[in-house]
């Protein structure tokens, strides 16, 4: 399931694929914590890919105007997610660093993976 979902969000051939070491027990067998992890960097990827779903705009606002501030917030969440991936931060629960032990992925292959593509990296 996660193999499954990771090649597509990460656009990943074979070879990249085991670089990964996607690694994963049965998903019915997942524990809280491993969905959540799953589900954390999954949100971050769709962020980084300017895929985000953007909800909650007033509606007074003229629909050119609300689709600009949902591009600017896409923006935003593609650099937030970035700076994420990006960190070796181990300080908090939800770290990238702490998401790939969880998942037991390689951090620096999912980095390299993920940003080969990305506007900064």
């Amino acid at each position: 399931m996660l193999n499954d979902t990771c090649n597509t969000k990460f656009n990943i051939g074979p070879t990249e694929h085991q670089q990964l070491a996607l690694t994963e027990p049965a998903p019915s067998r997942w524990r809280g914590e491993h969905r959540l992890a799953a589900a954390v960097l999954l949100e971050a990827i769709d962020c980084l890919r300017g895929k985000a779903t953007i909800s909650g705009s007033g509606s007074n606002h003229s629909r050119e105007i609300r689709q600009r501030q949902h591009e600017r917030r896409r923006a935003t969440l593609a650099s937030e997610a970035q700076e994420w991936i990006e960190s070796d931060d181990t300080s908090y629960t939800f770290t990238f660093m702490s998401v790939c032990d969880v998942l037991n992925l390689e951090p620096n292959a999912v980095r390299r993976a993920l940003l080969k593509g990305a506007p900064n990296a």
